[in-house]
């Protein structure tokens, strides 16, 4: 890319410059991935990714119930309750994007940095296949309702189960996704 120069510093010029590097940044920004390869879809990759995030998702679940102060609780609420409201009718991206970030912010708890690393990047490897699972409506509330019940667990301080509920969770999208996505497949040859 050419590089652009800005001569003078006067009132409208600074005005263009910051719109054109604001407009710069936003479309790097959302291209940043731009060029990157991605792998065509494939079944073992999803079961693969599910397997793994299962460990290591289940783990800062357990680690999350043991560690969880009280004062974090009323936040991770709060959070809950916005979320809830997302699940009647709502932009299933924005559902999506909010869960997530409770999700985040819950492993965030743990304090390891090294597992929350692993989890952002499997989340991230496998957020091509998330969105088939919710192909109706049903299953935005059925999601809801594993949040709700992995706070409980976290506020009862209740390790094994706030990592069964996690990794039921994982195992209700590879049951939800697996046939769409075994289905894309077999189109795609």
């Amino acid at each position: 890319m050419e590089r652009v120069h800005f001569r003078g510093n006067t009132p409208k010029i600074n005005v263009v410059k910051h719109t054109f590097l604001d407009i710069c940044n936003e479309i790097i920004g959302r291209w940043r991935n731009y060029g990157a390869r991605v792998s065509a879809l494939s079944m073992e990759e999803f079961e693969e990714i599910y397997a793994l995030r299962s460990g290591i998702e289940g783990l800062a679940a357990r680690l999350i119930a043991k560690k969880v102060e009280s004062e974090h609780l009323p936040a991770l609420r709060q959070e809950l309750n916005a979320l809830e409201k997302l699940t009647q009718n709502a932009d299933l991206f924005l559902y999506l994007r909010r869960e997530w970030q409770f999700r985040v912010h819950c492993y965030q708890l743990t304090q390891r940095q090294r597992l929350l690393k692993q989890v952002l990047l499997l989340r991230e490897h496998s957020e091509r296949y998330i969105y088939l699972t919710y192909h109706e409506e049903t299953r935005v509330a059925e999601s809801f309702d594993f949040h709700c019940r992995l706070l409980d667990a976290f506020e009862k301080q209740a390790g094994l189960q706030a990592e069964n509920i996690l990794q039921e969770a994982l195992r209700w999208t590879l049951t939800n996704a697996g046939p769409l996505v075994e289905s894309m497949l077999v189109t795609l040859k």
